[in-house]
């Protein structure tokens, strides 16, 4: 999956080699791109499960149904979603490239309350980047599932771009002041080295 922008905009197929990206709607000020390999999911078997989704198209008509992400065998094929009318039986297929956002809604629950939570994801070339995981270093998902089991993707902070989740935008962002992490991104367990860094 190939994408480089900021959390506020569509991403769109370049990635930022400093702090600067690229998006379909023009420059974000301080930039500079490069074209971008595609992502891949880390070898991982996922299955999307099957929830009501809700969907703010291009023309920020906003649609909704229950259904799956459509996760390809091929992992550079594109994503989809598809909804079907109940009463006419007419299937609609929608694309990444045919959104602004997608989102679904969650409940937390504790001893004292419970609580809804929204699971955002914002389109890149081939699939959705759902936000699953925050902290010093937020991680983003093919998949709206909370956690790091399927992030493909980090961002430092809020305001920074969006980067391929490998292990060297990982030790640019967590720095050489922690030997333990640094070690574990060595060895490739990139999610304990984001959970420790967060941790700090």
């Amino acid at each position: 999956m190939l994408f480089g922008v900021s959390s506020q905009a569509s991403l769109a197929q370049w990635t930022p080699v400093t702090t600067n990206i690229k998006t379909p709607y023009g420059n974000v000020p301080h930039s500079h791109y490069v074209y971008s390999p595609r992502f891949y999911y880390h070898d991982q078997e996922a299955v999307s499960a099957k929830y009501e989704f809700f969907i703010v198209l291009k023309n920020d008509s906003l649609i909704s149904g229950t259904s799956r992400i459509d996760l390809p065998e091929k992992k550079w094929h594109k994503h989809s979603i598809t909804f079907k009318d109940k009463k006419t039986k007419i299937e609609t297929t929608i694309y990444p490239r045919d959104t602004k956002s997608i989102y679904r809604m969650t409940v937390f629950s504790s001893a004292s309350n419970a609580e809804k939570k929204k699971i955002a994801g914002i389109p890149a070339d081939t699939c959705w980047l759902f936000k699953s995981y925050w902290g010093k270093i937020n991680a983003y998902s093919f998949v709206a599932e909370l956690g790091l089991t399927y992030a493909i993707a980090i961002q430092r902070g809020n305001d920074s771009p969006i980067v391929p989740l490998t292990k060297e935008n990982l030790a640019v962002m967590v720095g050489t002041g922690n030997e333990r992490i640094n070690k574990l991104i060595r060895k490739n367990k990139l999610t304990k080295a984001i959970e420790l860094y967060n941790e700090e």
